[in-house]
């Protein structure tokens, strides 16, 4: 039941909870959300920027102000219905019933650029207060102006002078950082509004450990002006960028007033790499000083001004879902039980990676304290604690395991006893103070504190009491014995790991749910086999009951990742750097792993309590291609080759040079892909890889193998991916003595090829030649490369690419489910470009001889896989078993990246062959010469 996923969280402030006056300590119930995409019409209008929304609850309708400039439609407001007769909101409960286009001065709708609509706020006799942003940057200058019901102009609001930005930027509001908010209190007589963040002559706009000094500012409607301003604080940036230099900020960007001295204020900060963190706090005016008079107050002591008092009613972080850029917020009507609610809206920025997001709670009174309660009670039979926000007095247990991780100081706790349930947990993380005693393995203890989810964007939360008063009751307590994960306790499912959006908590059934029933429960996974090399960070992937009862595996000992199978049953071992470095898919510990189940990184993982055991090892070796090449046979190969760069070490070149030569038996044409420039990741404006060409050629003679010419095109710098400067780019490898290649015209960069025709038949304008390299999906992406080869007198045209990677899609055991691949809309827009040269070609010679390779980041079964085949090509993958298809291992998952795509005329005359040859990804880092399995196919041409 949705039920089970209700987010709770009890504050120890004050809030609204009926419509007159105030109540006491408050309890607010996520009840759902709502999402439309970006690119949803509704009357000819691209709905978003949605930075108001309020509840007109004599009409029971909603207004929401578009922040538009104009610029996709006429400035406008929508009415719109939210049905929560049910008690919840889901996707489909929001109704837009209604467009009002607001007019100027002079009855006219808004010229584009001359107005940024910020705040809304309906009165009760029809009319409405809006305001505009403006700044250094805009053409136009803030404003609070009233609108008529159907959207025509009534009156101005005065804006103080010292608020006008100056042509030098050193006073008035920053560009964009104004009057984003605007709340009218209950009787309708005052109105707030606020500066986003400082004056430019106040102080400095928010950042990592620097709070912004803002202003909120008072009107009294019946003067129709400002009569009172308040120092109020805009909290510090909360997390630290990635990279360091990117862009950060927090402002303040919503009001709602409950009296004229009391308001609740919304913080929305963005932090790339990160996302966005969203704050609500409780603002009391009581007793902070008027500051109307004083024009700049980074000319005095704020630390003598009595500022707004604020306290933190709800962090968003806390619910464990996505957040898009929320900016709006509304009380609603009434819920059937009787509680308030409360409405949240997102500003999408009209932008195809955010979404326009609509979140629902529910607003009642409840007890803050809850008194010995047992940790199955906290945990619950769901994703998020039905105890969240609440004190916690008398929590007993057993500690299981104590954090070895610098930033997350704290010990497992586990109850001494059962409930009996499977759908609870009897175990929680525990955050103490850092004044209480350190505690051992073994003690019983009692805690006192607060239940909180902490976790990442994107990614589930983690239930745990923090600021824990911890005292230790009794020494050396017997450990509760672990639950077997596999065949003899609780066998994990082997196919889903969640069928409904995280509606149900159905642990039988959703891997999902499966592994939060155990969450920091000791555990045991029986008989372990491993599935996936380890990390960098010293994790690797098992399966249970040696992989017995399992979904498909490889033919090799891996589990097959599939197109409706992600599985479930895999799971990950922090088993650390020096216990993992060397093992390999195949390998198989001699007994149970025992630990604690925590989850991070986005998805659950076993963090080991006692010793691992001992390994057999498997008998997995690299693999040697049986495709052979010879007077009529040309073989053809895709090898992504792991960033190589001309300041390798001799051992990575000599990897790389042997698995070609013995176990790729010296392919005639090579597709490289993640070769870099001589100088690597050194970002010093070094584009050319001939080094790394030569290196290689020469470590692959030295093996014995043929001496190859390679082909390759310098990108222009840092604009094609990767690592900051390494220039990543594909290439090709040739052997001279059995392929012939006529280099034709000199391509840069940003030269793009075509086809043409002369008397000999189809040819290339330049040879190589890059596809499109100016096409917008091909931006800081590795642009396809695309030559021209003759072998035994036949042409063949051959495309080598490496698509966008899958950075930025949702982990599998995230919190979006089902998980968004938000990667996958650049490959789209890639395989398409790929696929129109292809059409080129075989529209103007349908049995030319095509092929398309490379490092596609997709699975097989995908839409770029798909879009790049179109109606002509046919994928030799397809041809192969499906315990074969796999060149790429990601968290324990055996998976197709690299393909080989062949044109009408090869499948029908060339007898093509393919086979994927197993050397690299099955090993550990320092057992292959790269991550990539390379792919190879044969064709005959007498």
């Amino acid at each position: 039941m949705f039920a089970a996923k209700f987010l709770t969280l009890i504050t120890a402030l004050m809030l609204v909870v009926s419509g007159v006056g105030r109540a006491q300590t408050c309890h607010l119930e996520f009840v759902g959300e709502a999402k439309f995409k970006t690119g949803y019409m509704f009357n000819g209008s691209v709905v978003g920027g949605l930075s108001a929304i309020r509840y007109d609850s004599q009409k029971d309708i909603y207004f929401a102000l578009s922040d538009d400039f104009s610029n996709l439609g006429p400035a406008r407001f929508y009415t719109l219905k939210i049905d929560l007769s049910d008690g919840v909101l889901a996707t489909g409960d929001v109704k837009f019933a209604a467009l009002t286009v607001l007019r100027d001065k002079d009855g006219k709708p808004f010229n584009k650029g001359t107005i940024d609509p910020e705040g809304l706020a309906p009165v009760k006799d029809g009319t409405l207060y809006i305001s505009s942003e403006g700044g250094s940057k805009f053409k136009f200058k803030p404003f609070i102006r009233q609108f008529s019901a159907d959207g025509a102009y009534l009156r101005d609001l005065p804006i103080p002078v010292k608020f006008e930005p100056a042509a030098d930027g050193n006073s008035g509001v920053r560009h964009g950082e104004v009057y984003e908010s605007l709340a009218l209190t209950p009787d309708d007589k005052f109105l707030f509004t606020a500066t986003e963040s400082a004056l430019a002559q106040d102080g400095p706009l928010a950042d990592i450990g620097q709070s912004s000094p803002s202003r909120i500012i008072k009107y009294d409607l019946s003067l129709g002006r400002s009569i009172a301003e308040f120092l109020y604080f805009v909290e510090p940036v909360a997390q630290s960028p990635f990279p360091p230099d990117g862009f950060r900020d927090n402002g303040l960007v919503e009001l709602l007033a409950l009296d004229e001295f009391s308001l609740i204020a919304l913080e929305r900060s963005y932090v790339k790499g990160v996302g966005n963190n969203i704050k609500i706090f409780e603002v009391s005016l009581q007793n902070a000083d008027n500051i109307r008079e004083i024009d700049a107050l980074g000319k005095i002591d704020l630390t003598r001004v009595n500022a707004a008092r604020k306290t933190l009613l709800l962090d968003l972080a806390e619910l464990g879902i996505r957040l898009d850029n929320i900016e709006g917020m509304t009380f609603g009507p009434r819920l059937p039980d009787g509680r308030r609610s409360l409405i949240l809206v997102s500003d999408n920025n009209f932008s195809e990676e955010q979404f326009t997001q609509f979140l629902a709670f529910a607003v009642s009174a409840m007890p803050a304290t809850v008194v010995a309660p047992a940790v199955h009670e906290i945990q619950g039979a769901a994703h998020r604690s039905p105890l969240l926000g609440r004190q916690v007095e008398n929590l007993t247990g057993v500690v299981t395991a104590i954090s070895t991780r610098r930033n997350r100081p704290g010990f497992w706790l586990q109850s001494e006893s059962d409930d009996g349930d499977v759908a609870t947990s009897e175990g929680i993380f525990i955050s103490p103070k850092s004044e209480n005693p350190k505690v051992q393995i073994g003690d019983k203890v009692r805690v006192d504190g607060r239940v909180a989810e902490r976790g990442r964007q994107r990614e589930l939360t983690m239930t745990q009491i923090i600021d824990a008063q911890v005292s230790v009751l009794l020494s050396g307590s017997a450990l509760p014995a672990p639950i077997v994960i596999g065949v003899n306790g609780r066998k994990p499912p082997n196919q889903i790991i969640d069928d409904d959006g995280l509606q149900e908590f159905d642990p039988t059934n959703d891997g999902i749910d499966f592994y939060e029933s155990l969450e920091s429960m000791r555990v045991a996974i029986s008989d372990p086999v491993v599935v996936g090399p380890a990390s960098r960070f010293g994790d690797l992937v098992v399966l249970p009951d040696g992989g017995a009862g399992t979904s498909v595996r490889s033919v090799r000992g891996g589990i097959i990742l599939r197109k409706n199978d992600f599985n479930p049953e895999r799971l990950v071992v922090q088993a650390g750097r020096s216990q993992s470095a060397d093992l390999k898919v195949g390998d198989r510990f001699s007994g149970a792993i025992i630990g604690v189940l925590d989850y991070a990184f986005g998805t659950f993982r076993l963090i080991p309590t006692e010793p691992l055991p001992e390994i057999a090892p498997g008998k997995l070796t690299p693999e040697t291609t049986s495709l052979l090449k010879d007077a009529t046979h040309l073989l053809v190969a895709s090898y992504n080759v792991e960033n190589l760069d001309a300041r390798d070490s001799d051992e990575k070149f000599n990897r790389v040079a042997r698995s070609i030569v013995e176990n790729l038996t010296s392919p005639d044409i090579i597709g490289l892909q993640e070769v870099q420039d001589d100088t690597g990741p050194e970002n010093d404006g070094v584009v050319a890889a001939e080094k790394t060409f030569d290196r290689l050629i020469e470590a692959i003679t030295g093996m014995g193998g043929p001496r190859y010419e390679f082909i390759q095109i310098d990108p222009v710098n840092n604009k094609d991916g990767g690592q900051p400067g390494g220039n990543i780019r594909v290439g090709f490898l040739f052997d001279p003595a059995r392929v012939k290649f006529s280099r034709r015209g000199f391509a840069g960069a940003l030269d793009a090829t075509t086809v043409t025709r002369d008397s000999t038949g189809l040819r290339l304008t330049l040879n190589p030649g890059r596809i499109y390299p100016e096409e917008r999906s091909f931006r800081r992406s590795r642009k396809p490369l695309v030559a021209e080869f003759e072998f035994n007198g036949q042409r063949l045209f051959i495309i080598n690419n490496h698509l966008n990677s899958k950075g930025g899609d949702d982990r599998l055991f995230g919190a979006n489910q089902p998980p968004e691949f938000r990667s996958e809309r650049k490959r789209k827009e890639q395989a398409l470009a790929v696929q129109a040269f292809v059409h080129e070609i075989l529209w103007r010679d349908p049995h030319a001889n095509v092929i398309v390779l490379g490092d596609l980041n997709e699975h097989e079964f995908h839409a770029p896989v798909h879009l790049i085949a179109g109606p002509f090509l046919t994928n030799l993958i397809a041809t192969l078993p499906q315990e074969e298809r796999y060149t790429y291992i990601f968290t324990g998952n055996s998976q197709i990246l690299d393909h080989i795509l062949v044109s009408r005329n090869l499948m029908q005359t060339a007898a093509p062959e393919v086979d994927i040859v197993h050397i690299n990804a099955e090993f550990s880092r320092g057992q292959r010469a790269s991550d990539h399995d390379a792919v190879v196919a044969r064709f005959q041409f007498e």
